[in-house]
């Protein structure tokens, strides 16, 4: 076990004092914004900073003043700071001197797949190649212990998931103990065993992979134990920006959002299939956002969406139509890629899902009390890829119309309010008239939030992009009111079933907004949701 107490390290004003254990056969994620201290502890654990105070163990052993410790330990640097004189081939004849257990056949066969040249000098390479040809190096040493600062820098989507999958590999199969480093968690998820998130040279929460929000959002739809009259598919805008329990209370309208980071238009569609051989509800809602995405995106993203659906047909043609070139369906059979080396070792357990049933969101809302106040030019406004929404995207938006239509169901087109990404003109134009020709209903939050009363310094917790509870309410009871108006939805505060599950469900709503809240005071922001 690496085991880190109290290590402390200042630089002026910047304060380091963390602790931490890392476990062997597991990969531990540190998780935080440039400056936060990630680097700074990662050269302690590796022997190159000391600390000021603490102490640092492998395995019961000090690492500071033990060479032979220090020889256990892999340490992989986002400046990738080599002799630049060297060629990679006179680099690798180093790295054989100096280690006595170095494989050379095992980093022949990674860079099968990793093609470095080995004849090119080190100070020619790309970032990417660097981190590639150091990542070969030290697994080929066979260390105890790999510490990786920012991993995926640099790399294409084909070196990332074949880095990952080596990693895993390894930490599976020699019993390895992993750190990474990263600015974003996105993608980390897919990775790691347990991620640690850093502030200000402090670890703030300690938590296992299988608490993370957002990749679990999927699979809680399937705990509902009533139906609902409106479902809404789509991204963030949707489970960000609606609260149904604000609709429940003032409309006794039953909703549920089957949404999903960056959901993809055609994840959608199977989500709204996956959803019809459950219940059918009246209406259903989608956010036209997502039609700007016409190519799969990131399998991170994909994961977040798909992982926790049930198996059916309507899962496997969703993750068909979601894989990147690169990847394999097989991959998407057994969770978070961890099967590579035992597959004829798999066990009834190794199929089960594998997010634990902690309850993360409200009906599929993913509450947040915190206020950032939107900042004018904080976004870019870039200009649009195309003029028009993709043909892809527009073809499902077509085929989840027309689900809808034979399950005689109305479906109503929104915009959600936000500041970014931008929305432009010609995609407003294109939907204007898609719901025209299908009679279809369509609102457009950004032209409402005057008269919703929406306000972007009070309103949203992320400068703009998204709603906080403040800003969900608003937007709900809006949506409520529409949907109560315009469809005649049924008041169902007076069905006892009903009434008792919603009752349920606002007092864990309440309750979250309260643990929030005081979260808030504690530390000044939300850490652990």
């Amino acid at each position: 076990m690496l085991d880190i107490k109290g290590v402390k390290k200042s630089y002026g004003e910047f304060q380091l004092d963390c602790s931490l254990n890392v476990e062997k056969g597991r990969i531990t994620g540190l998780v935080g914004e440039n400056g936060a201290g990630k680097t700074t502890l990662l050269k302690c654990m590796a022997g190159i900073y000391r600390p000021e105070g603490g102490s640092i163990t492998y395995d019961g052993k000090p690492v500071y003043d033990n060479e032979k410790m220090l020889e256990r330990v892999a340490f992989i640097s986002d400046s990738q700071e080599f002799f630049s004189i060297y060629t990679a081939k006179g680099l690798l004849r180093f790295y054989q001197k100096c280690y006595p257990d170095f494989q050379m056949d095992q980093f022949m066969k990674l860079n099968q797949k990793f093609d470095i040249d080995l004849k090119k000098g080190i100070g020619a390479m790309s970032k990417g190649q660097k981190m590639r040809f150091s990542f070969m190096l030290a697994i080929a040493r066979r260390p105890d212990y790999i510490l990786m600062d920012e991993p995926t820098d640099g790399l294409d989507a084909g070196s990332r998931k074949y880095l990952k999958d080596i990693l895993m590999e390894e930490t599976e199969k020699r019993e390895l103990g992993v750190v990474l480093s990263s600015h974003d968690l996105n993608g980390m998820e897919m990775l790691c065993d347990e991620v640690s998130f850093m502030k200000r040279g402090r670890i703030q929460i300690h938590s296992d992979m299988d608490d993370v929000i957002e990749g679990g959002f999927t699979a809680e739809y399937y705990r509902e134990e009533n139906p609902h009259e409106v479902l809404m598919v789509g991204d963030c805008e949707l489970y960000e920006n609606f609260s149904p329990v604000t609709m429940w209370k003032n409309y006794g309208i039953t909703s549920y959002i089957r949404g999903s980071a960056q959901q993809l238009t055609w994840q959608s569609y199977y989500l709204l299939e996956d959803a019809l051989k459950y219940e059918t509800p009246d209406v259903v809602v989608f956010n036209v956002l997502e039609l700007k995405y016409n190519e799969p995106q990131r399998e991170e993203y994909n994961r977040m969406t798909l992982d926790g659906m049930r198996w059916s047909v309507s899962k496997v043609q969703a993750i068909r139509a979601s894989m990147l070139p690169e990847e394999h369906f097989i991959d998407y059979v057994f969770p978070l890629l961890r099967y590579h080396s035992r597959v004829t070792e798999l066990t009834a357990n190794d199929w089960k899902y594998y997010f634990k049933d902690k309850t993360r969101t409200t009906a599929g809302y993913y509450m947040r009390v915190d206020t950032a106040p939107y900042e004018e030019g904080i976004w870019e406004e870039e200009e649009p890829e195309s003029d028009t929404l993709g043909k892809n995207a527009m073809a499902y938006l077509d085929k989840i119309r027309m689900l809808c239509e034979k399950n005689h169901i109305r479906l109503l087109l929104v915009k959600a309010p936000s500041k970014s990404p931008v929305w432009y003109d010609t995609w407003e134009s294109q939907i204007l008239e898609y719901a025209s020709k299908y009679d279809l209903d369509y609102i457009n939050f950004l032209n409402l939030v005057d008269e919703i009363g929406i306000d972007y310094n009070t309103d949203t917790y992320d400068q703009g992009l998204h709603m906080n509870l403040s800003g969900a309410e608003k937007c709900a009871d809006y949506l409520g009111k529409f949907l109560s108006e315009t469809y005649g939805l049924k008041d169902l505060r007076s069905d006892k079933t009903i009434y008792s599950d919603w009752e349920n469900k606002t007092i864990f709503y309440e309750n979250m907004k309260k643990a929030q809240y005081k979260e808030l005071k504690k530390y000044g922001e939300i850490v652990n949701y």
